[in-house]
């Protein structure tokens, strides 16, 4: 079921976050690393009560694997700190950070492509 999958997806992604490796979490799970792999690959689905559990290994929220973006402010405290600083910058200033950090990014996606700084009216 693609919920499987997508919840598998952000378990590996906030484990990977934190450093630890699919071993440690799941010895801190108390399940096979098999088991672990499964989830993480939604080719298994999770029962309620290791979800829960995962989630409180990792530090965050249930609620984070259903949700798109963060919950609860778990955000790591640099991301908090970089969005209270962007409250204090112009709309021009802010353009001038994400241009240099697109220019810096090698995986940013083609998605998001801010205009030149020159071009912002």
């Amino acid at each position: 079921m693609q919920i499987d999958k997508v919840i598998g997806e952000r378990l590996r992604a906030r484990r990977r976050h934190v450093g630890m490796s699919q071993a440690e979490m799941s010895d801190r799970l108390g399940l096979p690393l098999e088991t672990l792999q499964a989830f993480e690959g939604g080719s298994k689905r999770m029962a309620p009560s290791a979800l829960w559990q995962a989630a409180e290994v990792l530090g965050v929220s249930v609620i984070r694997f259903f949700q798109d973006g963060s919950a609860d402010g778990d955000d790591p405290k640099e991301i908090q700190d970089m969005l209270r600083l962007f409250e204090n910058l112009s709309h021009e200033e802010i353009m001038c950070v994400l241009n240099r950090i697109h220019a810096l990014s090698s995986s940013v996606s083609n998605q998001f492509q801010p205009p030149p700084f020159n071009q912002i009216q």
